[in-house]
């Protein structure tokens, strides 16, 4: 039985924004450029999504591995991107409402950044949710089976009782590993459809 809907942010309860597309505004980079420097930045990203990393270091590091100057005002400028992009799923924030109202426990497993975190914050993101995993707040990141074992813990449920919705695969994995329903999350009707459809199987409704 269901009792329990976990929520990745970016790209499911609101609009995903792209890193990469902010990188090359903020560098004056083109995108192909950007992607050669990847493998290079994955573990200095890593760091600051997990929260091991203030964020002037994880902008100078950021530079250094792309040999590239800090852009003047850099976390400013990333910050009011990432505040004015911000767009929720009305359709999705509907759905995370009528679960509510229906006793559902809600919570988020979500990868942010620190500045990612407090935005949402600042936009009363966190409101309709129990339980707040980020991954800044943590020293862990989806989709390291770590992160999804300290949900159930926290969370004192069993993983058959939850269900998770995650924009990409590869966060879905660890959490049906471990016993969770899953729904891959391409669009807010699929989303809304999908949640629906395995809470009425598993619940028996």
């Amino acid at each position: 039985m269901i009792k329990a809907v976990i929520f990745d942010y970016d790209g499911v309860v609101k609009k995903s924004q792209k890193l990469s597309l902010d990188i090359v505004d903020l560098y004056k980079i083109s995108i192909e450029e950007y992607e050669k420097f990847i493998p290079k930045l994955k573990l200095i990203i890593e760091k600051f999504d997990k929260g091991l990393m203030g964020e002037e270091k994880f902008w100078m590091e950021f530079s250094d591995a792309m040999g590239k100057v800090v852009p003047e005002k850099c976390g400013e400028k990333a910050k009011k991107m990432y505040k004015d992009k911000f767009v929720f799923f009305p359709e999705v924030i509907g759905l995370i409402e009528k679960l509510k109202s229906e006793g559902f426990r809600l919570s988020i497993l979500s990868n942010m950044f620190p500045y990612q975190a407090e935005i949402i914050k600042e936009n009363n993101g966190y409101a309709l949710f129990n339980d707040v995993f980020i991954s800044c707040e943590r020293g862990l990141k989806k989709p390291d089976l770590e992160f999804y074992e300290l949900v159930i813990r926290e969370m004192n449920v069993s993983p058959q009782e939850c269900l998770f919705v995650d924009d990409k695969e590869e966060n879905l994995l660890p959490a049906e590993k471990i016993g969770m329903k899953t729904v891959l999350a391409k669009k807010p009707d699929q989303v809304i459809e999908d949640v629906w459809a395995i809470i009425k199987s598993e619940n028996k409704i």
